[in-house]
């Protein structure tokens, strides 16, 4: 018997990705959202906030509904809070966006009693864990600042 093999190295396939960021339903709240770094009027600044948010598996109930997170609450400054999920059970991938993320910076600004964030920073990242799975999702940030 003869086997007859070979290998093919693997190229990469041409992609292109586009989208858009609605800021629309923040402005209708009164919330001001822009990635400029100073904007024209006068504000007070309220504080930094940032969310990073990875892709990953969520707990889905037998009808296949996924459940909200109940975020845990961390002391630590430097970490902040996290949210986990318990992945016993049925399970749904579920890709990270940038709109999640944006509306956790929103909720993080509201809850420090800012109208506005500025200098909005919102990028995608990915790279391979340890774990042999690559990390991938959306890292965000701005300055929190209440419009005088």
């Amino acid at each position: 018997m003869v086997l007859f093999t070979s290998c093919k190295a693997l190229q990469p396939t041409v992609r292109l990705y586009s989208n858009s960021l609605d800021y629309a339903n923040y402005q209708k709240k009164g919330f001001f959202i822009t990635e400029a770094p100073s904007v024209s009027f006068a504000y007070s600044p309220v504080s930094s906030v940032s969310s990073t948010l990875y892709s990953g598996y969520i707990k889905v109930d037998k009808k296949g509904n996924k459940p909200t997170f109940t975020p845990t609450r961390n002391q630590d400054d430097v970490y902040g809070g996290g949210s986990e999920a318990s992945l016993w059970g049925k399970t749904k991938f579920v890709a990270a966006t940038r709109d999640v993320v944006l509306e956790e910076l929103y909720r993080k600004a509201t809850e420090s009693g800012a109208d506005g964030i500025i200098n909005l920073k919102i990028t995608y990242f990915s790279y391979a864990a340890a774990k042999g799975y690559n990390d991938e999702g959306y890292a965000a940030s701005g300055m929190a600042i209440k419009i005088k």
